[in-house]
């Protein structure tokens, strides 16, 4: 079976997997769901203009991403840097709604990198990280990122040792890409329903990846990592979020994650510290990792009754933000708010 064939064959199984979520997993309101699915016409930025906007011919752009910005009205001096990545079928008006990455660019001072990808990609509009063609540094969709952090970096005051990525679904499997194709430009990461790094490198095996069929040593999953680029500094730290019921991407998917990026930032895969109800939510459950200078490298936030979805916890109050919609659920428990803690960004 050739190469087209076999990725027809995952975007059907992609479709599967949307289409049972969407019946299933979510009570939604179908007009505001149809007004968000397709991010509003935004004019191409000028060089200094603040808030959300579309930024045009900033680089070759081999993997055909349409890039978004978010300039925060704060004083713009060395601040990080957070690029977002959306999961299949989301714009990033839907990511902004559903986050509030934005508020919290605004309450803290950070700059957002937003790709988008085009349904002329992939059908389902999903970042190809199963793609061995968009899986490696300096080609396709990690370059077209990279490109974007460099537009931003060339035009604004950016700390380039605050560099951080997150993704959700699909964008935390591309998350994982950028993590091992650039260490060198990345402080942390946060992967949200995600995977391994090549834990696929084709249509056929993304579904298995999916499903939680792929497993490996922990130096066979390190081992890809290093192989991505010859690189002797400090690897990215990384936070792991999961829903135990997630059906799209199966919870083994974290385990392998811990197995891998442990075995990177050499930490044994026995968590150091585990907090049962942390922050006094019953459902969620945090393990931390070490390495051998007592650094914590790796954090896994295990959560219990949530499927394939974003958890929020909507209001005003401290740790508290975000919208439900089609792809976010409310957990009392604010992820982006605890990927931000973990990056170092918000006090």
């Amino acid at each position: 079976m050739d190469s087209k064939w076999l990725k027809k064959l995952f975007y059907v199984s992609c479709f599967l997997f949307v289409f049972i979520f969407y019946t299933s997993s979510c009570k939604k309101d179908k007009n505001k769901l149809n007004n968000s699915t397709k991010t509003p016409e935004i004019a191409a930025s000028n060089t200094q203009q603040k808030g959300l906007s579309k930024v045009d011919n900033f680089g070759s752009n081999p993997g055909n991403l349409t890039m978004y910005r978010y300039i925060p009205n704060t004083p713009l001096q060395q601040v990080p840097l957070v690029v977002v990545l959306h999961g299949c079928t989301q714009s990033v008006s839907d990511v902004l709604h559903d986050t509030e990455w934005d508020k919290l660019a605004e309450k803290y001072g950070f700059i957002l990198v937003l790709p988008e990808t085009k349904i002329a990609n992939n059908v389902q509009k999903c970042f190809n990280w199963f793609d061995s063609g968009d899986q490696a540094r300096n080609a396709g969709e990690p370059l077209s990122i990279m490109q974007m952090i460099d537009n931003i970096k060339a035009n604004f005051s950016v700390n380039g040792a605050q560099v951080f990525v997150t993704g959700l679904s699909a964008g935390a499997a591309m998350t994982a890409v950028m993590l091992a194709a650039y260490p060198d430009v990345f402080k942390s990461g946060a992967i949200i329903a995600g995977g391994p790094y090549k834990s696929a490198t084709g249509a056929l095996s993304a579904a298995s990846a999916m499903n939680g069929s792929v497993s490996k040593t922990p130096v066979e999953w390190g081992s890809l990592v290093r192989s991505a680029y010859a690189y002797s500094g400090n690897y990215p730290t990384i936070a792991i979020f999961h829903g135990i019921q997630d059906a799209t991407v199966n919870i083994n998917n974290a385990n392998e994650l811990v197995k891998q990026w442990t075995n990177v930032l050499q930490a044994d895969q026995t968590a150091d510290s585990t907090i049962n109800s942390f922050n006094g939510v019953n459902d969620v459950s945090q393990y931390k990792y070490l390495d051998s200078n007592s650094r914590c490298v790796v954090t896994y936030f295990k959560i219990n009754n949530l499927a394939h979805a974003l958890p929020v916890y909507p209001g005003t109050g401290y740790a508290q933000g975000g919208q439900t919609g089609s792809y976010a659920v409310n957990k009392n428990f604010y992820a982006p708010f605890w990927v931000g803690k973990f990056f170092g960004i918000i006090p």
